[in-house]
């Protein structure tokens, strides 16, 4: 999937100031899940992080999905039993009438109650899904403004089959100047979020007769080698070859790069074309590094922990 998905626990860098990077993170999200477990209201920040993500609801309009992880969503909506008893334990007695409100709201938006799942595992792929879905349908709605698209939309869907797992080549036939690239680039927009890495190219034949087919090649891999490594968690070895024979290197990365596993023990990235390594990358297994012919002026912020 290409959701971003962001945990407060883990995604927080180190020796930074919860608080304001939390707020930022939450007033770009467009989806918030709140999982509300039988412990939630005893915590004030949990409180807390509800009352922003309610403002943002309203401020920005946020889709907010609750999940009740063990609980009763009755008891939450009147913060009754051991829930309500939790809410009233705290002393900013202001802040608990604010919490006490937000969490009546939250128990009235449609959600998922754990106790209704034998297998959570199930439960978390349709949470993934309906996110997943409601990206797609935001992202076509931009097509609504151009005549004629929506049924082009419809139609394109039905022969992409995106449920299916085989691969599917769709070609969209005109004369020049009708619109098919216009077409194109609506799909694109609308399901590429389905998939961990995708590119889109256009005039191509243009592009071919002027720099051959190797200019495509290094563009799809400048596109997706910053996303490229966030389903590889387990991996321990990288080499990455990518120098000319003239000493520059190929590689260009516009977008940055956002992560690189933790668990990796020897790190080669010959040409390795950023000026620092990511910020979220904590080497803590890491014994061997290698950055020869690299563009790095500095590894990273701060002291990081390595483990023999």
């Amino acid at each position: 999937m290409g959701i971003n998905a962001f945990r407060d626990d883990l995604d927080l860098e180190r020796g930074k100031s919860i608080s304001p990077e939390l707020v930022d993170v939450i007033k770009c999200s467009r989806f918030a899940i709140v999982v509300v477990s039988r412990n939630y209201a005893a915590s004030s920040w949990c409180l807390d992080e509800l009352l922003k993500i309610m403002e943002c609801k309203d401020a920005f309009e946020q889709t907010i999905i609750p999940i009740f992880y063990e609980v009763d969503p009755s008891d939450v909506r009147r913060q009754s039993g051991s829930f309500g008893e939790d809410v009233e334990s705290h002393s900013d007695k202001k802040k608990v009438k604010k919490w006490k409100e937000a969490l009546t709201i939250l128990a009235a938006i449609s959600g998922e109650d754990s106790r209704n799942w034998r297998d959570e595992s199930k439960l978390i792929k349709k949470i993934v899904k309906d996110i997943s879905d409601k990206l797609v349908f935001t992202s076509l709605d931009d097509s609504k403004g151009l005549i004629g698209m929506s049924s082009h939309m419809d139609f394109l869907q039905s022969m992409m089959s995106i449920e299916d797992e085989d691969v599917r080549m769709v070609g969209i036939w005109g004369m020049g100047g009708v619109g098919k690239t216009t077409i194109a680039k609506y799909l694109y927009s609308g399901l590429s979020c389905r998939f961990q890495a995708h590119c889109f190219i256009e005039n191509v034949k243009e592009v071919y007769n002027r720099y051959g087919v190797r200019h495509f090649t290094r563009r799809v891999s400048m596109q997706n080698v910053w996303r490229a490594f966030e389903g590889l968690s387990n991996l321990k070895l990288l080499n990455f070859y990518d120098l000319a024979y003239n000493g520059e290197t190929r590689m260009h990365l516009p977008d940055g790069l956002s992560y690189l596993p933790r668990k990796l023990r020897s790190l080669r990235w010959d040409g390795y074309p950023l000026k620092s390594m990511p910020s979220r990358f904590h080497p803590e297994f890491l014994v061997e590094f290698c950055m020869s012919n690299s563009h790095l002026q500095k590894l990273w912020n701060g002291v990081q922990e390595m483990k023999d």
